[in-house]
Order: C-alpha cells, then structure tokens, then sequence
C-alpha cells in the first residue's frame, strides 16, 4: 500500500508540471482551471473558466439582459470525458444609460461538470476548450480564446488532491441558484404587469430582483416593484413589449441580498 500511495503522488505531480495557459485579450484574463490536481475514471469533476476583468468592464450572464452576448464554450475533449452545461452562479443587475443587462463585474468563475467514464486508463489528457465572449464597458469589445487544461487521469485510487483553485470553485458553488423546498413560487400575467408570489417561511428581508431566464417576458430595465407580505414576497414586473406568449412557466432566479436561509441567496 505504501508503494502504490508514493506511485500515485509522483504520477500526479509529473503530469501537473504544465498548468493551464492564461489569456488576456478584450479587457479579460480567461484560463480553464480544475480543482483537483487530478481526476479518477468514473468520476465527475468540475472544471470552469476563470474570468478576471479589467476595472469597469463587465461579461454577461446566460440571459444578457437589453444587449449582449453570454460566453460560450465548445469543447474539444478526449475519449470518455463529457462536459454538461455551465452552471451560471447568480448575476448582478449593469445599468447603462437606458439599458439594462445582467452579468458580471470583476471576476466571476464559469462552472461546468465534466463526466469521466470508468473504463478510462491512467494517462496524461488534455482538455480543450473554444471560448467566446463579449466585454462591455462604453463599447463593447469581442473575445475569443483556445484554451489548454492539461489533467492527471488516474484509475482504480480513491485519494482526490486539491490545487490553488479550490476556493475560488467553492465560491462559485456558494453563489449558484439553489432550489429551497421552503420556498414556493407562482406568477401569472394581468394587463401588462407580471404578478409574481414567492411563499417563504424562511425570514423576509431585503429587496428581492428577478432575473428572468428568457429575455423577451419582462422589461429588464423597468423598477421590480417588491412588497413583503404575510406570505412572503410579492413583485410586479412589467411585460415585455417582445413578449408573444403563450408562457406556461415563468423560469428565472430570485436573489435576495440579504440571503433566503440567512446565508445563502
């Protein structure tokens, strides 16, 4: 046991020699990272693209808002490795002149589940990535970057050793939407208003947005009206003027800054 424990940490410390390139172009530093020094056959993983913005620049999340365009990655991935879809942690409201478009500022990480199948041998793989964007500040500007992630795939041991990227996924975790069985939530439409109810026993506080998940139902840069009632929360939101229905179910995320659950958003 001593002997394959000595293996392994060699094996994984050769392989992670090379680290992931960094890019900067469009205002934006751009790298695909991992959390793990390396991965196990029949494992899922989180990988991600790491985003730092130069001050005052802002990207955009899954629904821009007015204007703009969300990143995207296209994988180009070796046999046996799946990547799912980004998981989005919950963005903040960018008010330009008459516009408003939801993203990010600053830094956020783009996280994404990639799927190891078990009958993968040990080897060094190498992730790659396409990744586009569009960073706005008075103008905006387009990015575009191949990215390199080089992995230790490592089969039939169970030890999971972490890098420096650790905190900044268990970060992005914490900011991901989560679905609170405390809460409920309807809405239904009356004139040009959405009427939407969220019933929570959880505390209420603090001034609940609304990010729809489609652009074209509500107007992104009219005031959400919120009011804390004897249920929890009700908010009235203007309709869309490219809104053509029918809509059966009005998808999106509730961020309250304060948090749901005392912590969480």
């Amino acid at each position: 046991m001593r002997i394959l424990f000595l293996l392994y940490i060699f094996f994984a410390a050769c392989l992670n020699q090379v680290w992931a390139q960094e890019v900067y172009q469009a205002h934006t530093h751009v790298q695909l990272v991992s959390e793990q020094e390396a991965v196990l056959a029949g494992q899922t993983f989180w990988a991600g693209v790491d985003v730092h913005l130069d001050q005052g620049w802002h990207v955009y999340w899954k629904n821009p808002g007015d204007a703009g365009m969300s990143p995207k990655i296209k994988w180009v991935l070796p046999d046996g490795f799946k990547a799912g879809d980004i998981h989005w942690p919950y963005p903040v409201r960018l008010d330009s002149g008459p516009l408003t478009n939801f993203g990010y500022d600053d830094h956020v990480l783009l996280l994404v589940p990639v799927i190891v199948s078990d009958d993968q041998p040990s080897a060094a793989v190498n992730l790659r990535a396409t990744v586009s964007w569009l960073t706005c500040r008075e103008i905006c500007i387009p990015g575009k970057a191949e990215l390199n992630l080089p992995v230790s795939l490592i089969k039939g041991l169970s030890p999971i050793a972490f890098n420096q990227f650790k905190s900044s996924f268990d970060q992005a975790r914490q900011d991901l939407p989560q679905e609170l069985t405390a809460i409920t939530s309807n809405a239904f439409l009356e004139d040009n208003l959405w009427h939407l109810n969220i019933d929570t026993a959880l505390k209420t506080g603090g001034s609940v947005t609304f990010y729809p998940f489609r652009n074209d139902v509500i107007e992104h840069a009219q005031a959400q009206q919120t009011q804390i009632n004897g249920k929890g929360y009700g908010m009235l939101l203007t309709k869309s003027h490219l809104f053509q229905g029918p809509l059966q179910v009005l998808e999106g995320i509730a961020v309250n800054p304060e948090g749901w659950n005392g912590d969480k958003k």
